[in-house]
């Protein structure tokens, strides 16, 4: 077997990351193996922040449910690693005050953390907490479109989810208002990548005029991103139907598909080679993706809601990239001047 010389062996690599990060680094030379390293290294670290913080605060999620109902005596216990269950007998013996907090307290405590983290995470930024900037982020990326996914479910079984489990059972709303909330749910969700993008980094508008060129998509994207947001658009109020119309099936179904395609229209739509983009997908997206199949083999080998791991993240992370197509973002004012464009000299 012929030996590969060594220039085709960094070349590879050097075009690998030159095919994921622009070809303003695709050069051959712009690259060193040093260079390769500390990037390689930079993504795992982000990686895995990411992995940890969300196993973390689903974890402490669920002990509240499991705190929750030994609290008010009907008991609790992990089901699986994302989810809880009380004791049978001891529930039935309960009243519904009792069984409404040990279902709701849970998703109230992971909405309030989740806000309080897309407020806070800019100040921790400012104070030079770059990883505690940085949990807080992966935080609200998670914990804010979390309010529409309890919303939303409202549309399903009323036993089996935290916020139906209280809404529906406990307080009794059913009908058009249950409607009308699980559509604002999952309009919530894919609405909420607009949202959070002060928790991914300090904002900087960039006038439109700035971008020309290689900078804009093509027409076919255009079009193709078109289709899928108007396709995900229809499937909401497919479900919407189903909603109206009790007994001719189950709106969870197209409202999981509307978030697939609605995230697949806005990654096909993001002009990627803009600065704000770039952000979006270098320190959150690209980890965030990375993070999410490992969760999703976890998911597979311990049975748990880990498996469909896609749906954390990547709906509100590829809205979020599209609505910076007009920004730059830095992730602490002290770094901005030692920057390359777009991306945060010491990224988490």
């Amino acid at each position: 077997m012929r030996r590969a010389k060594p220039g085709a062996l960094i070349g590879l690599p050097c075009s690998l990351a030159g095919a994921l990060y622009g070809p303003h680094r695709s050069l051959f030379g712009s690259f060193t193996r040093r260079s390769m390293m500390r990037l390689s290294a930079r993504f795992a670290q982000r990686a895995t922040v990411c992995l940890v913080t969300t196993m973390a605060f689903v974890t402490v999620h669920e002990l509240l449910h499991i705190a929750a109902g030994h609290w008010f005596g009907i008991g609790g216990h992990f089901t699986s690693l994302t989810s809880a269950d009380s004791d049978p007998a001891r529930t039935q013996a309960a009243t519904a005050a009792a069984r409404a907090w040990m279902a709701g307290v849970a998703p109230l405590f992971t909405s309030i953390v989740g806000i309080s983290a897309l407020l806070v995470a800019p100040s921790a930024r400012r104070r030079q907490y770059d990883t505690a900037a940085t949990i807080l982020g992966w935080i609200a990326v998670f914990g804010i479109p979390y309010i529409g996914v309890q919303l939303m479910t409202l549309g399903g079984p009323a036993g089996g989810v935290d916020a139906a489990a209280v809404l529906v059972g406990y307080f009794g709303i059913t009908g058009m208002l249950r409607g009308v909330l699980s559509v604002a749910g999952i309009s919530f969700i894919i609405a909420a990548g607009y949202w959070i993008g002060g928790a991914l980094g300090d904002q900087h508008s960039v006038s439109a005029s700035a971008f020309d060129g290689p900078a804009s998509i093509s027409a076919t994207r255009r079009i193709a991103s078109t289709a899928l947001a108007i396709l995900s658009i229809c499937l909401i109020a497919t479900g919407a139907a189903f909603l109206a119309r009790p007994g001719h099936g189950n709106p969870m179904g197209p409202f999981l598909l509307a978030q697939i395609l609605w995230a697949a229209g806005m990654l096909t739509a993001t002009p990627w080679r803009r600065p704000g983009p770039r952000f979006v997908r270098d320190v959150w997206l690209a980890p965030a993706v990375a993070a999410m199949g490992l969760l999703t083999l976890v998911g597979a080998v311990f049975p748990s809601d880990y498996a469909a791991a896609g749906l954390f993240f990547l709906p509100q992370l590829a809205t979020a990239a599209y609505a910076a197509r007009n920004q730059k973002f830095s992730e602490a004012p002290h770094m901005e001047n030692h920057q390359r464009p777009g991306i945060a000299a010491r990224a988490v």
